[in-house]
């Protein structure tokens, strides 16, 4: 489609211009919002899975969370970003003590608690669970000790793989340059 649009005196040119302004107004309603959209979404699945690899978690857990992720179209302005990784929560936002002292932005107004008491923990707020090789190890490495099969550890901080992907996308503009190359391909 061309980007700019000549018109001449005559009726059939004032048409064929109506017809253009039309689909292009079309485009605007339907399909530019929802492409923009899905590729945002797209940028921050893929940095916030950059984030993931720099970590140092267990492999296992890594791959979980970045094969999990799921976008929900909630309306023709508005998407979610989903991941269902049972441990996806805990790698973004920390756990325990540890997580407690380092807490996560969002904390707060999503009623993430912290250190939330529990029997499987010892008076120093620290637990030992034992090791399900199968699962792996949800912390980040220099925040547990492991004895033989047993896993001692106070919590993690928050690894704000989401929440730095989401800056990324704001703070570097990438959200222009998207624009700009869906207007590109649709105009």
């Amino acid at each position: 489609m061309a980007k700019q649009i000549n018109i001449t005196y005559d009726i059939k040119s004032l048409e064929k211009t109506m017809q253009r302004i039309e689909l292009i107004k079309k485009k605007f309603d339907t399909i530019i919002p929802t492409l923009f959209l899905d590729r945002c979404l797209d940028y921050i699945i893929s940095r916030a899975n950059e984030y993931l690899d720099n970590y140092v978690i267990d492999k296992s857990i890594t791959s979980d969370i970045q094969t999990h992720w799921r976008k929900e179209t909630i309306s023709k302005n508005t998407v979610r970003l989903i991941n269902d990784s049972d441990k996806a929560v805990f790698i973004e936002f920390g756990v325990g003590r540890v997580g407690a002292v380092a807490q996560h932005p969002n904390s707060a107004q999503t009623g993430y608690e912290y250190n939330v008491p529990s029997t499987s923990k010892d008076i120093s707020g620290q637990w030992a669970f034992k090791l399900d090789e199968q699962k792996g190890i949800d912390l980040v490495a220099g925040y547990y000790r492991q004895k033989e099969n047993v896993i001692l550890t106070k919590g993690s901080p928050a690894n704000m793989y989401l929440y730095n992907a989401m800056l990324d996308l704001i703070s570097s503009g990438m959200y222009k340059t998207i624009w700009n190359q869906v207007l590109e391909e649709q105009l």
